[in-house]
């Protein structure tokens, strides 16, 4: 049920609703026999072998992938306003060849002038694996590529992403010499937009008339185009309703990039280096702070980690409470070989071994891995140093210790050249992490001082929380007196 969730919450957040077009495509077959056939009547024989060769090798490259701008616009209009009142528009790439299958998808905007803004922001891919189930590229903490699972889950890449035009053929168009227009039947044309994200579900009483058409440069289509009738509104406005879709590229022109670790770009980072490297090998005390936002979604939190160079202890502090054994904290001792027991102090007065699943692990796991993440992954801003919002989700685990924050232990394949291995590497997750909005590191004292946020839409009000990591006493830290004194009771 966790997984699921996780899978519907984060592709609801993409607009992803390519499912359910095929039964609607292949309706548009059953249409009737006057939009049903392509009809070339008033050309030539030869202009209509032509113009249907045209048309099959359009449709032969539409369904080897697409690169398209689309938009969609809902108006209203008297003699006083010219009101948008809804509109979306997005640039979706989408392919399938020799190589795999891939969809990305980026937010478009619009000009004042009612034109499309082109995008400088990068593509968010998807891609399929060789069982069919579908995954994004991501760098790790270390910036290697790895086949990323977490917002999929084990979902298919053709539940989401099959390609709106696969079951087309020419029999589903009519062509107009007058004006160089293939039409397409309105059960076609209404199923291809929804494949794009739009809503008709308030539009059905809303007729094309003929004015769902393909039109062709050369012998690729370079737009389509829904011009629906006008009607009344309840406000007693005229709202137009219009889907457009402008073809960058179709075929095997389109392209498309894979993820590549971060190069060097020879910005100085010395100063965050050294406060990562001031920790290893160290004892230190660790403050970690868990701040709600004002709607109190999630409960606050606050430990104090100890952490001797051997063992941790870690000091649940609940609110209006004070420092010092009480209930639930948690103790990880060391045995020969490195791996760590838990044991929480309990209401006898005295640790008690507990089966956790997070047991078993070396002490750094447990512990932020500041001194193994990459330092490409953060730019100098002011007086702190920031991860790009798309590499969040890459370092913001590994900033953190491990029993805040780690509900979901996974592997995700390594990922070369675009192949996915299957040398495996473990990563671990939950919902705060696939929510997670920021990372900044301030360096205080020579220390790094770590700033987190994510955002929490458990009630669907999306409010941001905060966490924030302080460092001190490295080199000189010890478990607590009380805590020493009740080791081995």
């Amino acid at each position: 049920m966790k997984k699921t969730s996780l899978i519907l919450l984060c592709l609801s957040a993409l607009s992803l609703t390519a499912c359910g077009t095929t039964s609607s495509v292949s309706s548009s077959s059953e249409s009737t026999s006057e939009t049903s056939s392509l009809d070339t009547s008033t050309s030539t024989e030869g202009t209509k072998e032509e113009t249907n060769q045209a048309l099959e090798n359009a449709l032969e490259a539409l369904k080897i992938g697409f690169q398209a701008k689309v938009s969609y616009k809902v108006s209203q209009y008297n003699s006083a306003t010219d009101r948008v009142v809804t509109n979306f528009a997005k640039e979706v790439i989408l392919k399938n060849d020799n190589a795999g299958k891939v969809y990305g998808e980026r937010a478009l905007s619009f000009r004042a002038d009612g034109a499309l803004k082109n995008s400088s922001d990068p593509f968010q891919y998807f891609y399929d694996d060789d069982k069919g189930h579908f995954y994004q590229e991501t760098l790790t903490y270390d910036n290697q590529i790895i086949a990323d699972y977490r917002k999929t889950g084990d979902s298919y890449f053709d539940s989401l992403f099959s390609n709106p035009f696969e079951l087309l053929d020419s029999n589903n168009f009519y062509y107009v010499e007058a004006n160089k227009r293939f039409f397409l039947s309105e059960g076609a044309s209404r199923t291809i937009a929804s494949w794009f994200g739009t809503d008709m579900t308030n539009y059905t009483n809303l007729y094309l008339n003929d004015n769902a058409y393909f039109t062709l440069e050369g012998d690729k289509f370079a737009s389509f185009t829904m011009e629906f009738d006008t009607k009344k509104s309840a406000t007693g406005l005229d709202e137009i309703l219009a889907f457009n879709i402008d073809f960058v590229q179709t075929g095997e022109e389109v392209n498309y990039t894979h993820t590549s670790p971060l190069q060097d770009d020879g910005e100085d980072r010395t100063e965050l280096v050294n406060a990562f490297a001031a920790l290893k090998d160290k004892s230190y005390t660790m403050e970690y702070i868990l701040t709600p936002d004002e709607m109190r979604l999630a409960s606050p939190i606050h430990q104090i980690y100890y952490f001797d160079g051997t063992n941790i202890f870690i000091d649940k502090i609940a609110e209006n409470s004070v420092k010092g054994l009480t209930t639930d904290d948690e103790l990880l001792l060391a045995s020969q070989d490195g791996n760590m027991t838990s044991y929480t102090y309990g209401n006898n007065l005295a640790f008690n071994q507990v089966d956790s699943p997070l047991s078993g692990f070396k002490a750094v796991d447990y512990l932020p891995k500041l001194d193994s993440i990459s330092p490409l992954f953060f730019k100098k801003s002011q007086d702190k140093y920031v991860v790009d919002q798309r590499n969040v989700l890459s370092v913001y685990n590994e900033l953190q210790p491990l029993f805040a924050n780690a509900d979901y232990l996974t592997k995700a394949n390594l990922v070369k050249d675009g192949v996915v291995q299957k040398d495996s590497k473990d990563i671990y997750f939950s919902l705060q992490s696939l929510l997670s909005n920021s990372a900044e590191i301030s360096i205080v004292d020579n220390l790094p001082q770590i700033k987190l946020t994510y955002i929490n839409d458990s009630m669907g009000f999306g409010g941001e929380e905060t966490i924030t990591i302080k460092f001190k006493n490295v080199g000189s830290t010890s478990l607590p007196e009380e805590v020493q004194n009740k080791i081995g009771e």
